[in-house]
């Protein structure tokens, strides 16, 4: 039977002989894990004109927040470049206002971010750049490019001693606080979400391509050792496989998956088990195609659609959240989001690069 949320229950194990209890353990008592509340608040900026994107997000806190992409505002005297605009890759949010910032080289596109420390933070170009604190130092890795053609990649780390880079051809390279090392992916489609346990115990890769049939897989690294653990046959799905993964996010023992199929996976990796859940079977899911998700927990766990739909799951039922799409519309091509305690981003961009976009959901209790 399903057990109700916030609620005390007590379990004790009893020896029966002839449907007769003689002996029993000591009652343990547990608490189920309450529910969070659907209703967010958003606020929406926009940050850049024609040619701006944002890629990815970081929040720290409500008043500590950094966004990373392509922003290019109107530069009258051309006393930037000469071209008439002004350009910035990374945007920070300090509980006021956004300040724009050019990491290393202003005219860098810049794909993700993975924040450590005020004094230890990681950005993904083509190649890495780190802050120390003191300055931003890109690692010129010649032979592992992890974005050839501007193609989209990711970060994931549990320190700046053990931290990951994917990327477009299969790419995936980890560094161990010295080295860079490139690692055998087995596959040279695009890689393009990361997700791992908080100890980096067990890392989850995915991505895809159309022109690899198969075109998605679903990668596990474990003991430096990368092993495929799917592979997709059909990009929307059918009776043998879930179709293209789009997007991964592990808590706990669970990788839980959205794929092109508008299905939601939940894979057991360690019993090799998954649970599948069709497009209809969740309310709020039906003809929504999922960009990315992100989590506090299995009771709080946020999956952005293509364009300005949010949908949340409070630990028991999953609703879908409007409030950016009643402003922006189909307009907004959501990137990548984020989420900590009770506070939502998601970044992305106006049709057409016509500016960045972040949509701030604050939690409505």
């Amino acid at each position: 039977n399903a057990l109700t949320p916030s609620t005390q229950y007590t379990y004790q194990a009893q020896w029966m002989e002839d449907g007769i209890a003689v002996d029993s353990s000591e009652g343990i008592t547990t608490q189920t894990m309450d529910t969070t509340s659907h209703n967010f608040v958003w606020e929406i900026d926009t940050l850049g004109e024609y040619g701006s994107y944002l890629n990815d997000v970081a929040i720290i806190d409500e008043n500590n927040i950094w966004v990373v992409g392509m922003i290019k505002i109107p530069d009258p005297d051309s006393s930037f470049n000469g071209t008439g605009w002004e350009s910035f890759n990374a945007a920070h949010w300090d509980g006021t206002e956004w300040e724009l910032l050019g990491i290393y080289s202003n005219t860098l596109d810049l794909y993700s971010i993975q924040y450590f420390s005020e004094d230890d933070i990681w950005v993904l170009s083509s190649y890495p750049i780190h802050w120390d604190g003191n300055e931003w130092i890109h690692y010129h890795l010649t032979d592992m490019g992890i974005i050839p053609g501007g193609l989209r990649g990711e970060i994931w780390g549990a320190s700046s001693d053990d931290i990951y880079f994917v990327g477009a051809q299969g790419r995936i390279v980890h560094y161990d606080g010295s080295t860079f090392t490139e690692m055998e992916s087995g596959t040279e489609i695009n890689l393009e979400d990361i997700s791992a346990t908080e100890d980096g115990e067990h890392v989850f890769v995915s991505g895809w391509k159309w022109s690899v049939n198969p075109n998605s897989p679903l990668l596990h690294i474990n003991s430096n050792n990368v092993e495929l653990i799917y592979l997709s046959t059909y990009p929307w799905g059918n009776e043998e496989d879930w179709g293209r993964i789009e997007a991964i996010e592990v808590i706990g023992d669970t990788v839980y998956m959205a794929t092109w199929g508008r299905d939601w996976i939940a894979y057991n990796y360690l019993t090799d088990e998954y649970v599948e859940y069709g497009e209809y079977t969740l309310p709020g899911f039906d003809n929504l195609q999922i960009r990315d998700i992100s989590s506090n927990g299995v009771n709080d766990i946020s999956a952005i659609g293509g364009y300005g739909e949010v949908v949340h799951n409070n630990g028991l039922t999953w609703q879908r959240d409007n409030g950016i799409y009643s402003v922006l519309g189909e307009n907004f091509i959501m990137n990548r989001a984020d989420i900590k305690d009770d506070l939502i981003i998601v970044v992305g961009e106006i049709w057409g690069n016509a500016g960045g976009v972040i949509a701030r959901g604050y939690r409505n209790q």
